[in-house]
């Protein structure tokens, strides 16, 4: 019970998980010709919150195609229109930023209702401030990619 005297159904915590999950980095068009690459990855689920950590070495990107997405969420998100993505920023080393000059940084994204989560390059002071990242932007077999996300499910 969650610091109550009181046992109600409502303050009773009868929802909560822990587990290890596989994250694979590939592309939403086609994987790469060596193909996909898999990570770790950690979660809590506590009622409809999911927090997701995850890690992948050495990234592969050689003859993919299509925006850089990460497979493999153990849960997929709430189909919820006033809502429509979580988002949560992540580290990666060797990767080539599509930068205006005015600075940019890197979020993982997850959308309405969906398995997986797609990796994102936000730039500061353009119209178009949020573009997914491609296989040009990746150091193929080289590139890693660390992050944390909290999602609805």
């Amino acid at each position: 019970h969650l610091g109550v005297t009181s046992a109600t159904s409502s303050n009773l915590m009868d929802d909560y998980e822990e587990g290890t999950w596989t994250p694979v980095s590939t592309f939403l068009a086609s994987d790469p010709s060596s193909g996909t690459t898999s990570g770790t990855g950690v979660y809590t689920k506590i009622g409809d919150l999911v927090t997701c950590f995850f890690g992948i070495n050495n990234c592969h990107s050689s003859g993919a195609s299509g925006d850089a997405i990460i497979n493999g969420l153990p849960f997929a998100s709430a189909s919820n229109a006033s809502l429509a993505l979580y988002s949560e920023t992540m580290r990666a080393s060797a990767i080539n930023m599509p930068d205006d000059g005015d600075g940019s940084y890197l979020v993982v994204e997850v959308r309405d209702g969906e398995s997986r989560i797609r990796i994102m390059a936000v730039k500061d002071d353009t119209a178009d401030n949020a573009t997914a990242l491609s296989p040009s932007d990746f150091n193929s077999g080289v590139t890693d990619l660390f992050g944390t996300l909290t999602y609805k499910v």
